[in-house]
């Protein structure tokens, strides 16, 4: 069961944790790609320091910031599963149901930082400014073993620019409400999971 991200003394416990060594190398990538995009360290959102980070095998690739993964006053600032939205909510109880432990996985959205005010979907040149920052993202990963694009937007970035990295990729549909809404949606995402689970095998890479 989630704990709760949100959760102001949970994030608070969790963001001391920022500078540990397997997360650290990807805060600093998140505020390089904040400032590329004129905003403050941590506008983008860190990876949670609960989460794999540079030991991951698997890397969940989303469209955008949700506004609860937001650095403000009712946000995390973080890409954690344990985020109070509804898409969180069903990857965290996938990979419950298919026994992949969060300390193998990583979260990254193909348009990394907010969009802007007035803006609900990524624009094609929203999707390209991304793309660009997800061949850097890998090389912080040396462990990784599969990339779960979820959504058109994680697939259309992927294809931008790491389509030909000969990386396995499996692709589904977006976890949130309107992504789930389509037919056979909810049976694809949860065929995504355990897909992922059977690539990276139960026990961790040596």
């Amino acid at each position: 069961m989630q704990k709760g991200a949100n959760d102001w003394v949970h994030v608070r416990m969790k963001r001391r944790d920022l500078q540990l060594p397997h997360v650290a190398p990807l805060v600093a990538y998140a505020d390089q790609v904040a400032a590329a995009y004129e905003l403050s360290p941590g506008d983008v959102p860190y990876p949670d320091p609960g989460h794999g980070g540079t030991e991951a095998e698997v890397l969940f690739v989303f469209s955008h910031p949700a506004r609860v993964s937001e650095s403000s006053l009712d946000g995390s600032g973080l890409l954690s599963l344990e985020n109070q939205d509804d898409a969180s909510a069903v990857c965290f109880d996938h990979c419950v149901r298919v026994g992949l432990a969060f300390d193998r996985i990583m979260l990254w959205n193909a348009v990394p930082a907010p969009l802007p005010k007035g803006t609900s979907q990524p624009t094609s040149p929203h999707v390209r400014k991304g793309a660009a920052w997800l061949p850097g993202l890998v090389e912080l990963l040396p462990r990784l073993q599969v990339i779960a694009l979820l959504g058109t937007v994680a697939r259309d970035a992927w294809a931008l620019t790491c389509g030909d990295s000969g990386l396995s990729t499996v692709v589904g549909p977006s976890p949130g409400a309107r992504g789930l809404k389509s037919k056979g949606a909810p049976e694809r995402l949860a065929e995504v999971f355990d897909e992922v689970a059977a690539a990276v095998g139960k026990a961790h890479t040596s």
